[in-house]
């Protein structure tokens, strides 16, 4: 989580505090974030816990919610915050249809939402990767002094890494990912077929960071969701033809100040990274 300090849409008034972490501690405790909030402009929630080996949705669910809510309630209790910025996903948006469809920001996943519901821990690992923050944005409307902004990237955020990470096994789940398919000899253990067929929309960790930043300075990003907004092409022909997504929102808010990087530019600034590692 990023606290910002300074007046909204004046890129040369703002500065940033220390970043906070979340962990388990802070995710579910009460109050956790009363004490960091005070005095801040703004915030940018960066990172919920994103994996695919949780056996109880309430692995993900819980920290995810409770980190989110938390930060909100907590935002709530002071006047100085003018906007928060959350980092949702794509997942958030589409659903799994047997019919190709092109998802926006007017589509919700409640089929995931009904799947956890229903199946618990037999859940797929999509169903249980899923929060909301508009519910209590909408609860108490009428008593925040702040407008919210969310981010729905796709599910796989590609391109070199920022922070230091001891080995490639210590990656998030895209940036581990890429790393499997691509660099391992046994592509991860995927085979060709399932490479050729199976995908998903992608961004560059760099251009979503850039929308986070632009979602400060653009007064007209308040109180706007995106819809899977700064994907670009989808990789794999089958998800090709059933998954697509409307950016025409996030183009018309950021407009040409957000270029995409392309796949090319991501693929090699990533494996120069993962070479400067020594990887």
């Amino acid at each position: 989580m990023i606290l910002v300090e300074g007046a909204l849409g004046n890129a040369g008034g703002l500065s940033m505090r220390n970043p906070l972490l979340f962990n388990k501690a802070n995710g579910v405790t009460e109050g956790a974030f009363d004490e960091a909030v005070k005095g801040v402009g703004a915030i940018e929630h960066t990172a919920s816990p994103v994996h695919f080996n949780a056996e109880d949705p309430e692995e993900i669910i819980v920290p995810a919610v409770n980190g989110t809510i938390g930060v909100l309630k907590s935002a709530l209790a002071v006047s100085s915050v003018q906007r928060i910025v959350i980092t949702s996903s794509c997942a958030a948006v589409l659903s799994l249809l047997p019919e190709p469809k092109r998802f926006s920001e007017v589509d919700w996943n409640d089929l995931s939402v009904e799947g956890v519901k229903k199946n618990g821990k037999d859940a797929s690992a999509l169903d249980k990767y899923c929060a909301t923050a508009w519910d209590f944005y909408e609860a108490n409307k009428a008593k925040v002094s702040w407008d919210l902004v969310v981010l729905n990237p796709p599910n796989v955020c590609f391109g070199p890494v920022i922070h230091d990470v001891s080995s490639p096994s210590s990656l998030g789940a895209s940036a581990g990912d890429w790393y499997n398919t691509v660099v391992r000899p046994d592509m991860g253990g995927k085979s060709l077929e399932e490479l050729a067929t199976f995908g998903s929309g992608w961004v560059d960790v760099r251009d979503i960071a850039l929308a986070h930043a632009l979602s400060l300075i653009k007064e007209e990003a308040g109180g706007e969701r995106g819809g899977g907004e700064c994907g670009r092409e989808t990789v794999g022909q089958e998800s090709l033809q059933k998954i697509a997504f409307d950016t025409a929102k996030a183009s018309k808010i950021f407009g040409h100040e957000l270029k995409y990087r392309s796949m090319e530019e991501t693929t090699r600034d990533t494996l120069k990274d993962f070479e400067r590692r020594g990887w």
